[in-house]
Order: structure tokens, then C-alpha cells, then sequence
């Protein structure tokens, strides 16, 4: 591995340079006019857990083992990813573990710990951008896990959003539904499609609003931090109908600017809604020279034709990169591969088709961060992967980032 301190060496300026980008032409650059390109990877394991950390009654059944832990990354873990030569950071964070309680102040616990990691990555000159992350939209509901018949819970949004009486009454209405939700996949759309129609209200204010809220207050408690660079304002966004997922990104965009106005404003499509209204998102001042267009890619194949285990014609992984590098480039904005794996067979990197994958990477300018640093057991995770660092994946990607330099 090479030395952690020649990599600081290398970077002397980065947090600095860093805290002034500006989007310009589909690129990224720095306050001195140099095109920045970020080479990351994601940061797991404080998206999950309603408020309860891993090392506090995470097995509680009426807590913890309900609705999950989030779990601080190993102290190890900041010195391997500087070392490595990732120059940036993606953090998913969630509502649920922000505000706990209705009504109540925000987590302190939960905040401090994502203070040291902040701390921790700007000590190592390693930009950092937050995800408001769902997965399965909340603790409360319930999804089956990568096909494997397994039903755990989400995390995301707060678990009191959703109780039992949620389930059985319309909050906006006060009417009985006619019919109970689960906490499957009927009860994680209605929840979406409640959220982005915005007509319930929680303490006086729409839904929204308080989602909002979330955001002012980590744009005011980072704005200093010269490392945190920017907000991906909402993570794998579904259930919108056609243009209120442009509005919730024009609102929350603008919102999170009036604070910290040299963050970067990630946007990422819709996985319910093909078509997304750029220009609508930029009525109204949105800051264009913040926004950047994100994706995320977890491909079977790069271009190799097969079936998937539906017995369907799979998608290649190729197509789906020229298509979002097209939206990209229509609207004028940088692309960033929030989240990808590589190519894999049987857990094993397919180094052919996951080398075509990072040159076209390269070769067109992309941003990217892969997933996922996770926990101790799965330091590197690959394609359902466990243990010690994969080093097969590290591999790749450092190879990646060399042809960078």
C-alpha cells in the first residue's frame, strides 16, 4: 500500500480547492480555473437504524433488532481510503437517525459521530459530499434484500411517519384506506407517493418542509467544514409523479444555497419516472454552476449479451452509461457514478469487461464513487462480498486512478 503520507504530500491544496468548485461545460473545477476530477467511494453503515447505535441495544427487539443500527465506521478505515488514493468521500445519512422522535431535538449522538468522521477525512484532505439516503424508503417497512428472499428493513425516513395507525388511516384524509397497508412493498410506494404530493403535515409543516429542515441544519453545522463539498439531496428518488421530484430539488437546491452557497448540488433521476424536466429544475435561479447529475450502476455485464435471472435479455452496462452520459451532456452539467460495483462472476472481478467499463469511465471524464466501504467484515465489499480488504477490486481501481495522474 503506498504511504499515507506521500499521498498528503501530493495533496497539499485539496480541501482548499475542493470548498470553490464550480460546474462548468460538464466538468468540475477548482478556484483556480484546474478541471477536478473525484475518485471515491462510499461510506456505509450511518444510513441504517432509526437512532440506536450498533453498539447500544442494536439486538433490543423492540428497537433495534425492529428497525436496525447505524454503525461508525472502523478508525482504520480513514488512513486505508487516503492511502489508497481516493481523493473524495459519498456518506449516506438518514432522516430516521437525524430526528428519532417526533417532535424531538435532533440526534446529538448520532451528529457527533458524523462530526469525527467529517473531522477524520479533512484531517486526510478527503472531500466529502452527504447522501440523504433511503432503502426502502424507512426502518418501518420491509424489502426483500438483492433477490434472495430475505426481507429486511429499509432505512431512511423516520420510523413515526409510519406506525401502525399510519398503516390503517390516510394521514392527510383522516379516512380509513381501503386497504391496510404491509410493510412491504405497498406500504414503502404509498409512503413515496405521500411524500412527493406533499399534502401532510407534521407539526404545522408540510412534509417536505420538514425534510427540509434536515438539510438546513446539516448545510449550517458543516458550512464551515472546508472539506464537506456538497449534498446529494436525495438517494434512488421513486413514487414521484411528473415534475415533483424537479420541484422537491429546486426548493431543496436553493434552500441548502442560502446557507452554503459553494455546495455541490447532486441530483439523481427518478427509478419510477423515466423523464425528468431539467429545465424546470433550473426555473427560478437554481445555481446551474453547482449542479451535478448523478447515477447509479451495479451491472451484470458491461457489453455482453445474456439473460438475467428473470430469464430476460439483460441490460448492458454499456448502454445505460451512454445513455445518462447523453442527459448529461444536453443539460450542460458534470456526471458523477454515485454508486457502482464492477463487473463480477461468481465474486470474482471479470477483468475484461470491468476494464472496458473504467476506460469509458475515463476516457469520458466521469466522477465516480464506488460502493462500499462498509463495516469491519466487508471492508471493500464486492458482489455480496465478505471478509478482509478485497484486494482484487482495489486493483482495478487503483489501476483507474493512475491513468488519472
Amino acid at each position: 500500500m503506498k504511504s499515507f503520507f506521500a499521498v498528503l504530500l501530493l495533496l497539499p491544496s485539496l480541501c482548499t480547492a475542493f470548498s470553490h468548485l464550480e460546474a462548468r461545460g460538464g466538468s468540475l473545477y477548482d478556484s483556480s480555473g484546474k478541471e477536478v476530477h473525484f475518485h471515491g467511494v462510499n461510506v456505509s453503515g450511518m444510513e441504517w437504524g432509526a437512532g440506536t447505535p450498533w453498539t447500544k441495544g442494536c439486538h433490543d427487539p423492540q428497537w433495534g433488532g425492529r428497525f436496525g443500527c447505524y454503525a461508525l465506521p472502523p478508525e482504520d478505515m480513514y488512513d486505508r481510503i487516503a492511502g489508497w488514493g481516493f481523493n473524495m468521500v459519498r456518506i449516506p445519512v438518514s432522516w430516521a437517525n437525524i430526528e428519532p422522535v417526533e417532535g424531538g431535538p435532533y440526534n446529538e449522538a448520532y451528529l457527533r459521530g458524523l462530526d469525527h468522521i467529517v473531522d477524520q477525512f479533512r484531517k486526510r484532505h478527503v472531500a466529502v459530499i452527504f447522501s440523504m439516503h433511503q432503502w426502502a424508503w424507512s426502518p418501518a417497512v420491509n424489502a426483500e434484500k438483492y433477490h434472495s428472499g430475505q426481507f429486511i428493513h429499509g432505512n431512511g425516513w423516520p420510523v413515526w411517519l409510519y406506525d401502525e395507525k399510519w398503516h390503517r388511516v390516510n394521514p392527510v384524509t383522516g379516512r380509513e384506506r381501503a386497504k391496510i397497508l404491509g410493510n412491504g412493498k405497498d406500504g414503502e410506494m404509498a409512503a413515496a407517493k405521500e411524500f412527493f404530493a406533499n399534502g401532510r403535515r407534521i407539526e404545522g409543516k408540510k412534509i417536505q418542509r420538514k425534510f427540509m429542515d434536515v438539510w438546513v441544519m446539516l448545510a449550517r453545522r458543516y458550512k464551515a467544514m472546508e472539506n464537506v463539498i456538497g449534498a446529494d439531496m436525495m438517494n434512488e428518488p421513486y413514487g414521484n409523479r411528473p415534475g415533483e421530484l424537479e420541484d422537491l430539488y429546486s426548493r431543496t437546491g436553493k434552500t441548502i444555497h442560502r446557507i452554503c452557497p459553494q455546495w455541490l448540488l447532486v441530483f439523481e433521476r427518478s427509478l419510477s419516472s423515466p423523464k425528468f424536466e431539467f429545465a424546470r429544475m433550473m426555473r427560478d435561479d437554481f445555481p446551474k454552476n453547482r449542479a451535478v447529475y448523478s447515477f447509479h450502476l451495479y451491472p451484470a455485464t458491461w457489453d455482453e449479451p445474456g439473460m438475467n435471472r428473470q430469464g430476460e435479455p439483460r441490460k448492458l452496462g454499456k448502454d445505460v452509461f451512454t445513455k445518462q452520459l447523453k442527459k448529461a451532456e444536453n443539460w450542460d452539467v458534470p456526471l458523477w457514478l454515485g454508486e457502482f460495483h464492477l463487473v463480477m462472476r461468481d465474486h470474482s472481478v471479470e477483468r475484461s469487461q470491468s476494464e472496458a467499463m473504467l476506460d469509458f469511465i475515463k476516457k469520458n471524464g466521469m466522477n465516480w464513487s464506488y460502493w462500499a466501504y462498509q463495516k469491519d467484515s466487508q471492508p471493500l465489499a464486492g458482489e455480496s462480498g465478505r471478509g478482509p480488504v478485497n484486494h482484487e477490486i482495489l486493483g482495478e481501481l487503483e489501476k483507474e486512478m493512475k491513468r488519472g495522474q
